[in-house]
């Protein structure tokens, strides 16, 4: 599988909530096996901007990938989630961004707010959707707008009260990542 976080890091998050997605991540990835032949792992954070953090042909281990995770900086912005779902499709998820042809794509988009351009980030996903990548969006807290979230997620939209409740779910992600919830 080729597995690409796109992480919120807005200003309507504080620190401290960033810095609990990261340790929801670490987690999950604890769990995985990264490497060149099994799992490949991208990570996007995207606020105002959107950064490429690693791209699946750079997390050669569940360590390395750990790494990029744990390294991620919180850059406060706005909610520019269409530019990070078009940066995954035209940068991450391509053959020089370590792609795999012949091998499931999953997108799982973590967001705690609205995004700027809901209309967007829904044709965005739509061509995502249109390469056959599984997109699974969880969405933290009460700032969403819930269908924005249905029309990115090839399934169930998954959707939680606070961040504190990011430790419940580790297994389920885990276990549920290639299916959706």
């Amino acid at each position: 599988m080729d597995l690409v976080f796109v992480v919120d890091s807005s200003t309507s998050l504080r620190p401290q909530q960033f810095d609990m997605v990261k340790q929801f991540l670490t987690e999950v990835v604890q769990g995985m096996v990264v490497s060149p032949d099994h799992i490949r792992l991208g990570l996007v954070r995207f606020s105002s901007q959107v950064d490429v953090i690693a791209y699946l042909n750079q997390s050669t281990s569940t360590e390395r990938a750990l790494t990029f995770i744990r390294n991620m900086a919180y850059k406060q912005g706005g909610t520019n989630t269409d530019r990070a779902l078009r940066v995954t499709r035209l940068s991450v998820l391509t053959r020089e961004g370590g792609e795999r042809a012949g091998v499931a794509d999953v997108v799982v988009v973590v967001t705690d707010g609205r995004s700027w351009f809901p209309r967007r980030t829904a044709r965005e996903a739509q061509l995502l959707r249109d390469r056959h990548v599984e997109i699974i969006v969880l969405g933290i807290g009460e700032n969403l707008l819930m269908s924005e979230l249905r029309s990115m997620t090839s399934g169930v939209v998954r959707v939680i009260k606070d961040f504190e409740s990011l430790q419940g779910l580790v297994g389920e992600m885990r276990a549920n990542v290639c299916t959706g919830f």
